[in-house]
């Protein structure tokens, strides 16, 4: 048997996104959270040309659509590490602006893009 694995929510974003640089992969992160309701949030993440998305058009406040994957990601205590939970968190695959229902997220030239930060010369 197989497995389905598959998030929607309909929110608005909590705080302005954490987006980062990540050298070592040369790839860009978004994280934010998501409220469905009062008192329940969601950490939502994306990489690459969705995070550079997210960068530019989302920011606190603003009413999302998400369609994307449940995963979970372990931590450790800093000083105890035998103590040791399981954190979900949801991958986008797909996203929409509420607020702008004719801006598509994944417009079809996005691949066409190179959005690498460009490596300084010398």
């Amino acid at each position: 048997m197989g497995t389905v694995n598959k998030v929607i929510l309909v929110g608005k974003v909590v705080s302005e996104p954490d987006i980062r640089y990540i050298s070592k992969t040369d790839d860009h992160l978004a994280q934010f959270n998501l409220a469905t309701k009062e008192g329940v949030e969601h950490l939502l993440i994306c990489r690459g040309a969705q995070a550079l998305y997210v960068k530019d058009l989302v920011k606190s406040g603003t009413r999302l659509y998400i369609e994307g994957e449940l995963e979970y990601t372990e931590q450790r205590h800093p000083q105890h590490k035998d103590c040791v939970w399981q954190r979900a968190q949801v991958r986008i695959l797909s996203l929409q602006l509420i607020d702008a229902p004719d801006r598509p997220a994944y417009p079809e030239d996005i691949k066409k893009i190179d959005f690498r930060r460009k490596k300084p010369k010398g």
